[in-house]
């Protein structure tokens, strides 16, 4: 089951060890491939708020309670990355690239985009249409799937024709429970009504349920209890 998950919300997820069932980090910043369109590692805050650097080689899983490591030795110094410096360096983002069909029309703006959890490739372009080509003001932001992008560079994306395009309206995950900002027993939590029950989108299938490594991580807590759904 593929999971997506828009980049200003995974940079809202925090680093877990597996070791220690304790957060270690919080995330700061994706480091982009532009030749693959894919993170390769994230710029980090550790608990002594020192900036590190978590690859995508030590990650164990994406998911939507948080990012598992094994431990905060995973955590590196950027110095010590010599092959990740180039793309370090060059900082490349897909937002605020224009986007635009082979004809030139100009469909709008990146604005944040999605990626998928299993293997961080960029996913979909998330983009904000000019007020005057909306025709639904209260959707400003449509999503491009990567298939649909034909050729970039440092300024835009050149994607399918407006009549080949097919645009999925951004999902607002803005409502998603997350267990580790509030109480898992709280009785009026969204989460006890969504925890057994995958949510269809437009464009995916996320899955609310703990997935079996993120179970294992809180069971290791001694502190934190959850009621079946598993």
């Amino acid at each position: 089951m593929l999971q997506v998950f828009y980049n200003s919300t995974l940079l809202e997820l925090p680093v877990w060890s597996l070791q220690t069932a304790e957060p270690v980090a919080e995330l700061l910043a994706p480091i982009i491939d532009p030749d693959k369109m894919r993170i390769e590692a994230f710029y980090v805050r550790d608990v002594d708020r020192r900036e590190k650097i978590l690859t995508r080689g030590v990650i164990r899983e994406v998911g939507v309670k948080g990012i598992v490591i094994n431990t905060e030795d995973d955590l590196s110094d950027l110095v010590d990355l010599p092959k990740l410096l180039p793309l370090a360096e060059a900082d490349w983002s897909p937002i605020g690239r224009k986007v635009l069909t082979k004809k030139q029309e100009l469909l709008g703006e990146v604005v944040d985009y999605t990626v998928a959890g299993d293997d961080l490739f960029v996913y979909q372009l998330d983009v904000e249409a000019p007020r005057k080509l909306l025709k639904r003001p209260k959707h400003p932001t449509f999503l491009i799937n990567r298939s649909q992008i034909i050729e970039y560079d440092n300024e835009r994306f050149i994607v399918r024709g407006s009549e080949e395009l097919a645009i999925e309206e951004r999902i607002d995950f803005s409502e998603f429970y997350n267990p580790f900002r509030s109480s898992l027993l709280d009785s009026t939590s969204p989460f006890n009504a969504l925890r057994c029950r995958p949510l269809r989108c437009s464009f995916m299938v996320c899955q609310i349920p703990f997935t079996p490594l993120l179970r294992d991580l809180l069971a290791l807590h001694p502190n934190r209890k959850v009621e079946g759904g598993f």
